[in-house]
Order: structure tokens, then sequence, then C-alpha cells
């Protein structure tokens, strides 16, 4: 093994997303067939609540670690977090192994996370760092000896994963860690394009009203085309509540959301890897979600309660430079070094 790739596990799908498309630019720009990378779970920030046993089996796999370099991606840059990734960097550092951040981005973008972090990164500076985000390249780019600001990897996927971008007709809706809108909100926005809307306008603030997850009285139709939606966390996904749902895919198979997402007519989503990868598929997609990683979205272009797509000459002009990024990092495995 030459690298230790942050791998989510499938406990997420929007994870999944950017993973697998990283995973592919890393195997084709440096050479590697999926025999030469480890992939391995690397605690997330979101995941405290779960359990703690998981940080200390990480940790000890990352101290018997043989590989070169580690690759860490996503949101990697989140308050409080810094001291649990610390005791790996540390273990990395011993071992004299190099690690690069690789399409990552903040997750609460406050002053105490950029102060938190700063301290962090020039303790144990990365190898490089490429950003998702202008806030992020802005606050670490100076702390990595090679850095880059591009796109998230998730709009990567239409060029690693050819699929059938025949528009089906129905509508996607997922929601699946926020409420949803009313169909008739997402009837207004495709059939007025002057109407715009986002979850601080009144007419979104009646869901607080509406119980988390539970949609009630909901049309099964927009714009005389059917809903169907998408679960991405199916793991911690009770059936009855899919049923409440209606029709919803939850699958272990990052494929079949890719295929759901290519083909939709229209999607609303309150999750950023949704409205990424759906648009980079040509899916006219609006963002309705309140993090402040929408930044993610603005750098392709895409605005937060509108309807949008991604050019897809941006995404090859944006991909091809990140691959060119990848190509000029001095990775470099001497052929004495063991499979």
């Amino acid at each position: 093994m030459k690298v230790f790739f942050q791998n989510s596990g499938y406990t997420n799908m929007g994870n999944v997303f950017f993973e697998k498309s990283l995973l592919e630019d890393i195997k084709s720009t440096w050479g590697l067939d999926s025999a030469q990378i480890r992939l391995g779970y690397v605690f997330q920030p979101w995941e405290r609540r779960f359990s703690t046993q998981v940080t200390n089996k990480e940790t000890l796999a990352l101290t018997r670690m043989k590989e070169k370099f580690v690759v860490f991606n996503g949101p990697w840059f989140s308050e409080g977090h810094s001291a649990h990734l610390r005791s790996i960097l540390s273990k990395l550092d011993h071992s004299k192994t190099r690690y690069l951040l690789l399409s990552v981005g903040s997750m609460s973008f406050t002053e105490n996370e950029v102060r938190e972090f700063r301290n962090l990164l020039k303790e144990f500076p990365p190898l490089a760092l490429s950003t998702r985000d202008e806030f992020t390249y802005e606050n670490y780019h100076d702390l990595a000896e090679f850095a880059y600001n591009g796109l998230c990897s998730s709009f990567y996927l239409p060029i690693h994963y050819k699929l059938d971008t025949t528009k089906q007709d129905f509508v996607l809706f997922s929601f699946d860690t926020s409420r949803e809108i009313p169909t008739e909100i997402a009837q207004k926005m495709i059939e007025d394009e002057s109407f715009k809307s986002t979850w601080a306008s009144s007419e979104l603030s009646k869901l607080a009203r509406i119980r988390r997850f539970l949609v009630r009285d909901a049309s099964p139709e927009v714009s005389g085309m059917s809903v169907l939606r998408s679960d991405q966390i199916p793991f911690r996904r009770l059936p009855k509540l899919v049923d409440a749902l209606g029709p919803t895919l939850v699958s272990p198979e990052f494929m079949d959301y890719l295929g759901l997402y290519a083909q939709g007519k229209f999607c609303f989503t309150s999750r950023i890897h949704v409205a990424a990868p759906s648009a980079a598929f040509g899916t006219p997609s609006v963002y309705l979600g309140k993090s402040p990683r929408k930044l993610v979205l603005e750098r392709a272009g895409m605005i937060q309660g509108e309807l949008s797509i991604v050019n897809p000459d941006l995404i090859r002009k944006e991909h091809q430079l990140f691959q060119n990024f990848l190509k000029s990092l001095p990775i470099n495995f001497p052929d004495s070094e063991g499979q």
C-alpha cells in the first residue's frame, strides 16, 4: 500500500460522491491502482455524537500506518474537532508520513474555527491543500506547501461516470435532514422564473410548525410530474419513516442515487451533495438548505434558492486544472516500495 485514503464507509452518500470522484483522480494522476490504496474510515466532526470508540480505533490504525501519504477530504475544518485531529497528525508526523487535504472545506465558518485550525496547521503543515470554497482557501492556503482552490470533487462525477441523462417525468425531493418544502412552492419555482425563495423567507418559515421528516398533505405531483425522494443516510432510517415520506430511494449503492439525480427533470434539496451532482449532470437544481457550506455551490456558480445547473465547460476546465495540480505535487513512489 502506498496511500491511505479517508473513506466514509457509506455512512453518508453525500460523502461517497466526492470521495469516489477524488479517488478516481488520484489513481489516474498518480499512476496508482486500487491495490496500492488503502481505504480507511476516519472519524468525521459531525459524528462525535455517535461514539468515541471509533476515534480510538482509527487512531490506533493510523499509528500502525506504513503508507507514505495520507489523503483527507471533505468538511475537515470544524470547530472543536482539532484536538482529535492533533492526536492523529502527531502520530503521522512521528512516522514521517505526509498528509494532504484534498477537496476540503470548512464546517462552521467561524473565527474560532479559523484560529483553532491555523494553530493546528502551523504545528503540522500539510504537504498540499486543495479547497472547494474561497473562505477555506483564503484562511489556510499559506500554511500548506502547495495550495489550490477549485470545485468540490462531486462536480466531476459526470467525467468519471458516464450515465444516461435523458430527463424523465419526475421531480426529485431530498430533504432527509430538514423539513421539506411544500410542493406548491416547488411548482411556483419551476413555472415562474422570477420567483425566488430561501429558507429565510416568510413563506418557508411556516415549515417550523411541521414535524421534522414528516410530510403532511403533500401533493404527489409537481407541475404534472411525479415526486420521487432520496434519503442519503440509509443506515439510520426506519422503514415506517420511509413509507410516510412516499416513494423514496434508500440504497447502499451510490450509483442508484447518481442515476436518479442524472435523470430528474428538477431537483429540490436541502443537501449540498444532492444539489452539486444533480446540477453537474444537467438537472436544474435548487439548494434550499441553511448551511454556510453553500459556498461550495457558489464556487460553481450556483445560487441558493434558485434553479441552477453547472456549465459542462466549467466542469471540464476546473477538472483539468485540478488534475494539473495533483500532477504538480512531489508525489513519488520508488519502484522498490512494496505494493
